[in-house]
This record gives structure tokens, C-alpha cells and sequence, in this order.
């Protein structure tokens, strides 16, 4: 019985000792500043994949993307972005940034109205973008994301769908 009490104890050094130097997982909510100052902020390299589907009177003509790509996280507030159909543009907002020293995630949404000469209609835009930061290594520090992109453009007269894509990509720098 005595002989397991320095086990006990040993282990539970080693137990307390690990989960000091892992450090807080907790995310905070992370200002424009902040991104910049941890790091996260800069142009990546990667590889983009997915589907952008057009409306072609008849049917949707679905392209495969599978291309390389560079991804520059914008952490200010508002952008404007063009539709799938190259012809109009809706905004892209940031919605909310939070994380801690190894992990980060930025929300943006789509939104707006604007007219597509391609279709003679107003369209609305909307979906939303995630990008996911992560920090690995201490002397030599790499920044890795992952980005998640929905984008859907209707009719403001009847909700029909005319252009959308839905993308993800791994970027590094």
C-alpha cells in the first residue's frame, strides 16, 4: 500500500506539469490587430478544390475546380467580391475573428443586391467564409489554413438560384 502512494504522486506531478506547459485552448475574441501581431495575417499558397455552378437556361452547368490558388485573409471590415458569373459584385463582411497563439478562425458572410446583365435580373448574394489559421512550431513558426466558401446568387423575384460555388482549400506560408 505504501509502495503505490510515490506512484500516485509521480504521476500526478507528471499530470500537472503537462497540462501547465500545454497552456489555455481557450479562443478569445481577436481584434484586426491581433491577427496581425500573432502572426496570422499574410498571403498564402495552396491548393483551391470544389464546384461553381452557372445557370444556363436549361440546366446548371457544374466546372470542378482543382487548381492552385493564393488566399490573403482580410481581417478589415467589408469587400466587395464578384458573383461566379463574373459580371456583379456583393459584399463580403467580417463577422467575427477569435482564437488564441495556435489556432484562429475568421467568419466572414456574403451579402447585397446588385443587378447581373448576364441574366437581366437583380440578384442577391449570400453565404459564408471560413478561414481557419494554425500556428505550428516554436523556433521555426509555419502558418497553415483552411478555408470553407458557400456562395449562393438569387433572384431578388423569386429565389431562384442562378450561380453559386461552394470551395475549400490548404494553404501554407
Amino acid at each position: 500500500m505504501h509502495a503505490s502512494r510515490p506512484l500516485f504522486s509521480a504521476l500526478f506531478l507528471i499530470l500537472a506539469l503537462t497540462g501547465f506547459l500545454a497552456g489555455p485552448a481557450h479562443a478569445y475574441r481577436l481584434s484586426t490587430r491581433d491577427l496581425r501581431n500573432l502572426g496570422y495575417l499574410g498571403t498564402y499558397r495552396g491548393f483551391l478544390e470544389g464546384t461553381v455552378g452557372t445557370w444556363n437556361r436549361v440546366r446548371y452547368e457544374e466546372t470542378l475546380i482543382g487548381a492552385p490558388a493564393i488566399e490573403s485573409p482580410d481581417a478589415n471590415g467589408r469587400r466587395v467580391i464578384t458573383g461566379p458569373s463574373g459580371r456583379n459584385g456583393f459584399f463580403l463582411t467580417r463577422v467575427s475573428a477569435s482564437g488564441n497563439l495556435r489556432r484562429a478562425t475568421i467568419r466572414y458572410a456574403y451579402s447585397g443586391t446588385s443587378f447581373n446583365p448576364v441574366y437581366g435580373e437583380t440578384m442577391y448574394g449570400s453565404g459564408q467564409k471560413t478561414v481557419q489559421f494554425v500556428r505550428r512550431g516554436y523556433s521555426r513558426v509555419r502558418y497553415e489554413i483552411t478555408t470553407n466558401d458557400v456562395f449562393e446568387e438569387r433572384s431578388v423575384f423569386d429565389d431562384s438560384l442562378f450561380t453559386f460555388w461552394r470551395l475549400g482549400g490548404s494553404y501554407a506560408r
